[in-house]
C-alpha cells in the first residue's frame, strides 16, 4: 500500500475503541432526540432516526479524532491521509460514474435475487417538507462531513492500523467489512459493499485519500439530492 509520509505517533487499539465507543453514544443520543422530534413534528420517523444518528455518531466521533489525534498528535491534513495523489484526479470523472452505475446494478440484481429492497414509502411523509436551511443542513452534513469523517476513520486510521499488523488485502477486506457493516439496512449494505470495494481501491490506486473521498462525496451528494427532492 502507498505510504503516508507520517512522523507524528499513530493511534493505539485503546484509541480506536474509545473513538467507536464515542460515536455509538453520540449516534444513540442523537437517534433518540431525533425519534422524538419525527414524533413531534410528524416527519419520517425512520429516516429522521438514521440521520440523527449519524449525525450524532460523526460529531461524537469526530470530536475523539480532533482531541486524540489533532491536539494531541498534532496531527494536520497530510497526517489525516490528504496528501499528493500519486495519479491525477481527473481520473476520477471516469471513476465516479463506473462506481456509483456498477455499484447499483449489482447491489439491485443481488438484492432481487435474494428477496431485498429497499421500504416503500410511508404514509409519515405525507404533507412533510424540510425548509431550506435543514435541507442545506442536510446536504452538508452528508456530502461533506460524513464523508470526511468515514474516510479518515475507515480508510486511514483502520485501514493502516490493520496494514502494519497484516497485509494490505487483509486490511482492505476488514476495513470493507467494518464500514458495510456501520450502515445497518440489509438493502442498502449489499451496495455499501461496491461503494466500498471502489474506496478501498481508489485510496490505494490515488495514494491519497483525497481519490476516496471525492468518490464518497459525490456518491452521497447524488443519494441525498434523490432523497431531498422525493419529500
Amino acid at each position: 500500500m502507498p505510504v503516508l509520509h507520517r512522523d507524528q505517533p499513530e493511534p493505539t487499539s485503546r484509541g480506536l475503541l474509545q473513538m467507536f465507543a464515542a460515536g455509538m453514544l453520540g449516534a444513540a443520543g442523537c437517534g433518540f432526540a431525533a425519534g422524538f422530534l419525527a414524533k413531534s413534528t410528524r416527519g419520517p420517523v425512520g429516516d429522521l432516526i438514521t440521520l440523527g444518528a449519524f449525525l450524532g455518531f460523526v460529531l461524537a466521533g469526530g470530536g475523539v479524532l480532533y482531541f486524540g489525534l489533532v491536539r494531541r498528535y498534532g496531527w494536520g491534513w497530510q497526517e489525516f491521509g490528504f496528501t499528493r495523489p500519486t495519479r491525477s484526479l481527473w481520473h476520477l470523472t471516469w471513476w465516479i460514474p463506473a462506481t456509483i452505475a456498477a455499484g447499483g446494478i449489482r447491489a439491485m440484481l443481488i438484492g432481487t435475487a435474494l428477496g431485498l429492497s429497499p421500504s416503500g414509502g410511508s404514509s409519515e411523509t405525507a404533507g412533510f417538507h424540510l425548509s431550506i436551511v435543514a435541507s442545506i443542513l442536510i446536504f452538508v452534513i452528508t456530502v461533506i462531513l460524513a464523508p470526511l469523517f468515514e474516510e479518515i476513520v475507515f480508510r486511514r486510521v483502520l485501514m493502516d492500523w490493520l496494514d502494519a499488523r497484516f497485509s494490505t488485502w487483509i486490511a482492505a477486506t476488514v476495513t470493507t467489512v467494518a464500514f458495510t457493516a456501520a450502515h445497518i439496512s440489509p438493502a442498502i449494505m449489499l451496495y455499501i459493499v461496491f461503494l466500498g470495494t471502489s474506496l478501498i481501491l481508489a485510496r490505494l490506486w490515488f495514494g491519497s485519500l483525497w481519490g476516496s473521498f471525492l468518490v464518497h462525496a459525490a456518491n452521497n451528494g447524488l443519494v441525498t439530492a434523490i432523497a431531498l427532492l422525493a419529500l
